[in-house]
């Protein structure tokens, strides 16, 4: 599967048309608002809330997608995940494995704010 066919199933998958309708729906819809990056053709990322998420044009030069989280509260982070999109075998497969990375982003950042937070009681008392 090519990497413009995977991400077409990813989007399609989340009523996304856009990598920034996919950014918006991962940020409202996960406990942590993991953040969305994509990597171009030509090695540009494309960070979370860049207008060019916007394009329709760029959608076919996206060769990876990226998963990340910041811990609100805390200074830890949950670095970048990267899907490589033609390493896909099919549609469903790239649908699995993106839902895996941001469930796993997900998770460690819930994990981290936890971590942070529970510390941060415990010293208060």
């Amino acid at each position: 599967m090519n990497a413009t066919e995977a991400l077409q199933a990813i989007l399609s998958e989340s009523a996304a048309k856009t990598l920034a309708d996919l950014s918006r729906t991962l940020y409202k819809y996960t406990d942590a608002g993991v953040s969305l990056a994509a990597r171009l053709d030509n090695g540009t990322c494309l960070w979370n809330g860049n207008e060019a998420q916007r394009s329709l044009h760029l959608l076919p030069r996206v060769r990876a997608l990226g998963v990340s989280s910041i811990v609100e509260g805390s200074d830890a982070e949950v670095p970048l995940t990267w899907l490589e999109l033609d390493s896909c075998a099919d549609a469903a497969d790239a649908v699995k494995r993106f839902d895996e990375i941001v469930e796993q982003v997900d998770e460690e950042a819930c994990r981290l704010w936890d971590e942070a937070h529970t510390e941060e009681e415990g010293e208060a008392s």
